[in-house]
Parts: structure tokens; sequence; C-alpha cells
């Protein structure tokens, strides 16, 4: 997951239903507010990388065309 906004949607619809899930990637338990926090920040963290590369790639398109 990159985007902040979906796992927000993931966890409200999973507060709504009152359905309890386990993250697969680092098996924390997103009922818990600590593992939602580190949650968080690890999806915030991929945003973040989602971007940079985005900005890379753009740089360098626009490079290309200049040359």
């Amino acid at each position: 997951m990159r985007q902040p906004r979906d796992l927000e949607e993931l966890l409200q619809i999973a507060d709504d239903h009152d359905i309890a899930w386990h993250g697969q990637a680092n098996r924390g338990d997103l009922a818990d507010p600590d593992d939602r926090l580190f949650t968080r920040i690890e999806v915030a963290h991929s945003c973040r990388s989602g971007d940079d590369t985005s900005g890379r790639l753009i740089d360098s398109m626009v490079d290309r065309v200049k040359d």
C-alpha cells in the first residue's frame, strides 16, 4: 500500500464492520493503536519513496526531451 488514504479507508472499513485483521509484512495487529501508528508511518514512507521515484523519472524524461 503506497497511499495513506487507502490505508485509512481500509482501517475505517475494519472499524465499521468490527473486523480484526493482521498485516502480512510485519505481522502487526492493526486493531492495536501502536501497530496502526507504525503502519501509518510505513505507508507514509512508502508514499514518499514513490513520489521521489516519480520525480526522478519525470526529470529524466524532461532531460531527454531537451536533448
